[in-house]
């Protein structure tokens, strides 16, 4: 890294200034200039070389949707279905256009080693896989229990008067599931006083209904603690 920015600074100060001939450099990038942790950041000296920054901001729902479409058509054949194109771009709220790309060349690429047409399940496949990592078999039991949580939140997401954009009780990463808001509820420009009660009653949903199912002592688990501190963060800081 501390060769290429000495290469680029190198490079730009090489210029001679020519107003008849100017040279204008143009450059995108997907890091930040500055950012807490010290990672994925560019050199103050580097940026000050340049005159303009523009920022570019993730495509919208519908903006997703259209990229899926059409790397779907470039790549020949398949049996995505409509309403889980919506899906996908519903819920990839933050992803940047390459990696939603190759979320579905992945998928093609899967498709293809399977000798199968791309489908609904191969590209949901691919698009968890990517977003929170592989599949885990915890078993049966596990699986019950996760199911009786996601449950819980969703039934009070839906007394809230929402309805759920995606539950699942497949394990990724260092989660055994979990539910997500409709798409207006995770972009709602602000929230009232109740709508954000009703979001701590959703995220202690699923504590409550394992301890519905299993006891006070059986259903206290460390299964929510995720969930306590999604609480917790929302009646802190909101």
């Amino acid at each position: 890294e501390e060769d290429a920015l000495n290469a680029f600074l190198a490079e730009m100060d090489g210029f001679e200034v020519n107003e008849k001939r100017p040279v204008l450099v143009l450059a995108a990038t997907n890091y930040g200039v500055k950012a807490s942790d010290g990672i994925g950041i560019l050199d103050e000296a580097f940026m000050r070389r340049f005159d303009n920054e523009i920022l570019i901001e993730y495509p919208n729902t519908d903006e997703r949707r259209q990229l899926i479409e059409v790397s779907l058509s470039k790549g020949g054949t398949h049996s995505v279905s409509e309403e889980m194109i919506n899906s996908i771009a519903s819920r990839s709220t933050g992803m940047s256009p390459a990696t939603l790309v190759g979320v579905v060349k992945e998928a093609r690429s899967d498709a293809f080693n399977k000798g199968k047409a791309l489908d609904d399940a191969l590209l949901v496949e691919t698009f968890e896989s990517k977003k929170h990592g592989a599949k885990k078999d915890w078993g049966e039991k596990f699986l019950t229990r996760t199911a009786r949580h996601e449950c819980g939140h969703a039934v009070i997401n839906i007394l809230s008067g929402n309805i759920p954009s995606y539950i699942t009780i497949e394990a990724r990463g260092n989660m055994g599931g979990y539910m997500e808001m409709s798409q207006e509820e995770k972009e709602a420009p602000e929230y009232t006083r109740e709508e954000l009660i009703w979001r701590i009653r959703t995220a202690l949903g699923g504590r409550a209904a394992e301890i519905v199912c299993y006891g006070k002592n059986g259903g206290i688990s460390t299964g929510a603690s995720n969930d306590l501190r999604a609480a917790t963060n929302i009646a802190k800081n909101k």
